[in-house]
């Protein structure tokens, strides 16, 4: 059996291969280009925000998307900020708040030594906060310049054709 979108595709060649007009030719020549741009593009983007080019947006998203799509879902940015936070205090004990439940998960990514060394606490109690901006109300506060959004120490950014888009952020508390 063949999928519906094999027939697709059978069609779509068929016309930009055997279309003798000058049509066929333009698509004949000017759709694989498109195709190579548009992959060339993507693979530089990707490469630029390599480890965090799952966090790509294409030019149809606009400006500030952060508004409206969350740009670091799965919160991977996390390990970067605590790896951050471990080289910059050199505390033995140090306490920190994450405004989503990805920053506790990527503790356990860090070398032993660092997690013993960090304890997860609440966002009043710690001496750093991290924050993926993920929720509505986290980006209204970082927007807004509230406590603790106005202390940063280490950002990761993520570059599309357009913006720059800030996906994490570190905040030194104490």
């Amino acid at each position: 059996t063949f999928h519906p979108l094999s027939f697709s595709i059978k069609y779509a060649l068929y016309f930009l291969y055997f279309v003798p007009n000058s049509v066929g030719r333009i698509l004949r020549y000017g759709a694989p280009l498109m195709l190579v741009t548009s992959v060339g593009l993507t693979s530089a983007n990707m490469y630029q925000n390599h480890p965090h080019q799952y966090a790509y947006f294409n030019i149809l998203a606009g400006h500030d998307i952060a508004k409206t799509w969350e740009l670091d879902y799965w919160g991977s940015s996390f390990k970067q900020g605590l790896e951050h936070v471990a080289t910059i205090d050199d505390a033995d004990k140090i306490s920190v708040g994450v405004s989503s439940s990805p920053g506790k998960t990527n503790l356990m990514m860090l070398t032993v030594e660092d997690q013993t060394r960090f304890t997860i606490a609440d966002e009043g109690d710690s001496d750093y906060f991290l924050s993926n901006y993920r929720f509505k109300k986290e980006y209204k506060r970082f927007h807004a310049g509230e406590a603790p959004y106005d202390q940063e120490i280490f950002s990761i950014k993520v570059k599309t054709w357009l913006d720059e888009f800030k996906i994490m952020g570190v905040y030194k508390l104490r």
